[in-house]
């Protein structure tokens, strides 16, 4: 009876954290582009480190092809647990879903993305971390939203509604993974250039990622075996026209959705290894 009451109260303890740290990303009656086809409330939630060793502060959400999202699982827990571990503050964010009727599939995440980096920008300091030292990252559709956050920010994704929206919703640095929709041809699924692979170098990014004068480091990771891996390395190809710093792996005969169960000892199972030598590399862990 005494462990159940322990065991309970550990429950209720980590329920009452993470509904403190929760935020919703919209006032009651301003969500823009409220659409009755989208069901769930998007939010974030802080995760702070045991000990924190960094003022960094990374964003991450998952994929799912604008068509669900989740807050944990195999796209989020596995980067969220890895750089809290390394001292370094995570906020998840879930998004809009399903896809939104009569704009771009990508819009509402993209509104409730900006928003969660203006959020985020604006509680770093009462946090005691670096409100220019905030990163994004998220799989497949995640990536895609990766980007847009990365690349577009001074393209506003909604009108302003509060004092929040003069927060600037640039990120400093960013990890796009197995990113898709990158390509103007391929901006679903379900497109028939889909097989094409994005080898027709004739093919122009999408007009949706603008890659502006606010557009941040990146280091990208794709499976060399996946219908998008040429997504992500037109993307890196732009930022070195762009002479800005880039780093891009491509693992072998790996798909879509890699780490979902990886094989030990290859690079798909230690690719958080990867991303943080790139962080140290970038001296993001200050």
């Amino acid at each position: 009876m005494k462990r159940t009451f322990v065991l309970a109260l550990g429950v209720l303890s980590a329920i009452t954290a993470v509904a403190e740290n929760r935020m919703e990303l919209w006032p009651e009656g301003k969500m823009p582009d409220r659409q009755a086809v989208q069901t769930n409330a998007p939010y974030m939630v802080w995760h702070a480190p045991k000990e924190l060793k960094s003022k960094a502060i990374l964003i991450a959400v998952s994929g799912g092809g604008y068509k669900r999202c989740a807050i944990d699982g195999f796209e989020v827990e596995p980067i969220r647990d890895y750089f809290l571990a390394h001292g370094v503050t995570v906020v998840t964010m879930k998004y809009r879903t399903p896809r939104p009727e009569g704009i771009p599939f990508h819009q509402t995440a993209w509104q409730d993305a900006q928003r969660t980096v203006r959020l985020v920008r604006r509680e770093a300091k009462r946090r005691g971390l670096d409100p220019e030292n905030i990163g994004f990252t998220g799989c497949s559709a995640g990536g895609h939203l990766t980007l847009l956050v990365a690349t577009s920010s001074q393209t506003p994704a909604y009108a302003p509604i509060d004092e929040i929206d003069a927060e600037p919703c640039h990120v400093n640095w960013a990890i796009p993974v197995y990113a898709a929709y990158v390509l103007s041809d391929v901006m679903d699924s379900s497109s028939p250039n889909l097989k094409n692979r994005g080898n027709d170098l004739s093919v122009p990014l999408s007009p949706y990622l603008k890659f502006d004068g606010k557009t941040c480091p990146m280091c990208f990771f794709c499976g060399d075996a996946d219908w998008w891996t040429m997504h992500s390395v037109r993307a890196y190809h732009k930022l070195r026209t762009m002479d800005i710093p880039a780093e891009l792996h491509t693992f072998v005969k790996e798909q879509h959705c890699f780490m979902r169960d990886p094989k030990p000892s290859t690079n798909a199972a230690n690719w958080k290894d990867i991303v943080w030598g790139w962080i140290v590399r970038m001296e993001i862990n200050r």
